[in-house]
């Protein structure tokens, strides 16, 4: 027969037992959770930083190089319906159009097999003489482009989008087929009205409508 104080003793020491283990087992809870490499985003972090096997090695840019190993988006414009210039030049090879070896070089100087490339290649490396050399000059262009509206403002005037019209501004500022032409884009309309409207910016591209002009 348990005592009075037997008991009490026994059931003291139970309730301890039974808190400590509560305590214990939250504890390690709490480690569990906030320990590294347990949840996703670090699990996530890890393989991000663990570099694939050579990573590091320095990638040597030649004219014959798979541009679209790296530049994925602008290879799979090629054979993209709703990027009609892309898909156009398909059939060309990327060193076609991107003549610039030098400039090509001098960009890939510090790039490796893990760099990851940028979303939006802002280097110019066609030159408008490669553009020339397939499609024309601008007065041939302008021939073929008579009567176009691709080229519209605001108030529906539409330019030939090939045949600048004289003035100082422009001759001070000539235009080269890609400041228009940016193959790799799904719009080429609005392409070429953000060029407009580095000047015509409020989409106006009769002169003296925004501005007063000097005689």
């Amino acid at each position: 027969m348990f005592t009075t104080a037997r008991f009490k003793r026994r059931a003291l020491t139970v309730l301890t037992l039974i808190a400590f283990a509560t305590l214990f087992f939250g504890v390690q809870l709490q480690m569990t959770a906030c320990a590294p490499g347990t949840s996703q985003d670090a699990k996530s972090a890890a393989e991000d930083t663990q570099a694939a096997p050579g990573a590091d090695q320095p990638f040597t840019w030649q004219a014959s190089s798979d541009c679209a190993v790296c530049h994925t988006s602008e290879g799979e414009s090629l054979s993209d319906a709703a990027q009609a210039q892309a898909k156009a030049h398909g059939s060309q090879d990327c060193s076609s159009c991107h003549t610039d070896e030098t400039l090509l070089k001098q960009a890939h100087e510090d790039v490796t097999y893990g760099s990851k490339p940028p979303k939006k290649a802002k280097l110019q490396t066609v030159s408008e003489q490669t553009c020339i050399g397939c499609h024309g000059d601008l007065p041939a262009m302008a021939q073929k482009t008579v009567g176009s509206t691709a080229l519209s403002d605001s108030n529906g005037l539409s330019v030939n989008p090939h045949e600048r019209p004289d003035g100082a501004k422009h001759s001070e500022n000539p235009a080269t087929c890609t400041d228009c032409h940016k193959v790799h884009s799904e719009d080429l309309s609005k392409d070429a009205m953000k060029y407009c409207a580095q000047c015509h910016h409020r989409g106006v591209f009769q002169c003296g409508t925004c501005h007063a002009v000097d005689d």
